[in-house]
């Protein structure tokens, strides 16, 4: 049901002066209750972020913690409907507005978008798993990619240190973010350039490694093709005995 224009205003308006937490000139049939909406809202946009970025906080003091949350409420109007949903915007913006050289924490936008990504990888619909999965890889097998998961790059290495340690080995870091199809759990695996590029060549559509070993070869100007296809045949292994590449 679409709302009418006035009202919607008023939606606005009160959604502002909750978030932003000034005395605006609403006309409200309760003036007094504003302040328990401004209360309830901080304790919503708290809550949500705190459960969605518990080593970010335990990270920052408190008092730098506040000032993103309330920078965030009084600066970006929340566009998702979906309360869980908010901590993605919440990354965006303290990215997009370099928040970590204001704070001089280098590594904060990789340690959000870390956090948000075990989320996002998380809560993924599920889909319907394949009848039967060989369990044992062979060389000629296809291969697909487990549905559940994320690739992402970091300046940081906050994935397996502390955040702190960590802004001192800038770098390229690659971590494959993925939930185990049985249990549900989710996991982080770092690779390196050339598995990036081999899975991202099997997400595009079931292949073998040997059908992408020539594309493999050319792009890294690798010498010994035998040397390299038996390490990368051992990378596919392990990835199906964590069941990341399945067997088709």
């Amino acid at each position: 049901m679409l709302l009418k224009d006035d009202t919607r205003k008023i939606q606005e308006q009160l959604g502002a002066a909750c978030r932003i937490g000034s005395d605006a000139q609403l006309e409200l049939s309760r003036p007094e209750a504003l302040a328990h909406y401004q209360r309830l809202i901080r304790n919503i946009f708290n809550n949500t972020l705190e459960t969605a970025f518990p080593i970010t906080k335990e990270w920052l003091v408190p008092t730098d913690w506040q000032y993103l949350v309330s920078e965030f409420m009084e600066k970006h109007a929340t566009q998702t409907p979906a309360v869980w949903q908010m901590p993605r915007e919440f990354a965006g913006f303290v990215t997009a507005n370099v928040y970590a050289k204001t704070l001089n924490k280098p590594a904060l936008n990789d340690l959000l978008w870390l956090e948000w990504y075990e989320i996002e990888v998380h809560t993924m619909p599920d889909v319907e798993e394949p009848a039967s999965m060989k369990t044992v890889y062979q060389l000629n097998d296809s291969l697909i990619m487990n549905p559940y998961h994320r690739i992402i790059n970091l300046t940081y290495p906050v994935h397996k240190m502390h955040a702190d340690k960590a802004a001192a080995k800038p770098g390229d870091y690659y971590i494959l973010i993925y939930r185990m199809m049985d249990s549900g759990s989710v996991h982080f695996l770092e690779i390196s350039p050339v598995h990036v590029f081999i899975l991202q060549n099997i997400i595009q559509g079931s292949q073998s490694l040997p059908e992408i070993m020539p594309i493999v070869l050319s792009q890294f100007n690798f010498d010994n093709k035998e040397a390299i296809q038996k390490y990368l045949a051992l990378f596919c292994s392990d990835l199906v005995d964590k069941k990341i590449l399945i067997i088709t």
